[in-house]
């Protein structure tokens, strides 16, 4: 069976983005078990290479298919493409912002063309994007609009724990105050479909409580009682295994030594911790009710460490390995994943 074909995106150039493609796509005697092109960012990805005087060629392609996925060499599509603004590490410019919005949306395109098994996302910049005029604030809304999807949620995972997030970037008293049964019942919803993603059709959700200890019986919030109880036991009708809400101070410390197959986490940060805590350099993501399959990196564009040669690309590894382990799992007969080829893949 021929090898998966990634369609990678740098992310904002003047993050860590290219700097942590190369270090993950070093050069090596044998060729990786998934094939990679870039899309768009050539001259950033120059740049990265020169400066971090990594010995690899990079070679332009006139169609993602047509790529070979051979050592020492990075493909290069670039066709309807922006080019490269000039590098200035670190710098939020909207240039950049809008340079990665629309190497995002190429890439996405291509995919629902059939031209790659699964996109590959680098780390953008939100003020970027926001300063380059993108009316979408994060990759999530960019590749909805895109697939014309509206229920698209984020899940991070980490060898056997994997968090589904119920909402995404917001302040906390909107977050909060936007829960409603409905709400929270779609996010389960797509927690199911994330399982099939992942090959576990039959596996158990646990869904996260909000307030402390899961409310105490009322002491410490109505939300268990008045939405999340409701929600579950609408899911259990549909079908779906799920349980809870449990207390959110443990309940993620099970599903890792497997007693869930997936959390609910209601809050961004509440789920993101305790993934990046558990495996930060190990993490990827993974984004569910698309029409493909979309991977990123965990981490965001560092602009701190931007153009200092000190990015791990454990990450970049990480979101390619996933990528091809569910691509590959698509292609074989009854789609679920197998333990290989991988190298550190999480999920």
């Amino acid at each position: 069976m021929e090898r998966p074909l990634l369609l990678v995106t740098l992310g904002d150039p003047n993050g860590i983005g290219p700097e942590v493609l190369l270090k993950a796509l070093s050069p090596t005697d044998e060729s990786p078990p998934y094939r990679v092109v870039v899309v768009g960012g050539s001259g950033s990805l120059e740049d990265a290479r020169d400066r971090l005087s990594i010995p690899v060629g990079l070679v332009p392609v006139d169609d993602p298919r047509r790529a070979q996925g051979k050592p020492g060499r990075i493909e290069v599509f670039e066709e309807g493409c922006p080019p490269s603004p000039p590098p200035r590490p670190g710098v939020v410019d909207g240039v950049c912002g809008a340079a990665s919005a629309a190497w995002l949306e190429r890439a996405a395109r291509l995919a629902l063309e059939g031209k790659g098994d699964a996109l590959v996302t680098g780390p953008v910049h939100k003020e970027a994007l926001r300063a380059g005029g993108v009316r979408e604030h994060d990759q999530t809304g960019i590749l909805a609009r895109v697939c014309g999807t509206r229920r698209v949620a984020m899940v991070a995972c980490v060898e056997r724990l994997r968090v589904l997030l119920a909402t995404r970037h917001a302040s906390l008293r909107s977050a909060i105050g936007d829960f409603t049964v409905e709400k929270v019942g779609e996010a389960l919803d797509l927690a199911a479909d994330g399982l099939r993603l992942f090959g576990v059709p039959s596996g158990k959700i646990a869904l996260a409580a909000l307030n402390p200890h899961a409310s105490e019986g009322g002491m410490f919030g109505s939300e268990e009682s008045e939405i999340l109880r409701p929600a579950v036991e609408r899911a259990r009708a549909r079908g779906l295994a799920v349980t809870g809400p449990h207390s959110a101070d443990s309940v993620f410390a099970r599903a890792a030594e497997g007693d869930f197959d997936l959390v609910v986490a209601l809050l961004h940060d509440q789920g993101l911790i305790a993934v990046k805590t558990l495996g930060f350099r190990r993490a990827a993501t993974v984004l569910v009710g698309l029409p493909i399959l979309r991977v990123g990196v965990i981490h965001g564009a560092a602009f701190d460490i931007a153009g200092k040669g000190i990015a791990d690309g454990s990450g970049m590894r990480a979101a390619l390995d996933l990528a091809a382990t569910l691509a590959g799992a698509r292609a074989r007969p009854g789609g679920e994943p197998s333990s290989g080829p991988r190298r550190s893949a999480p999920g």
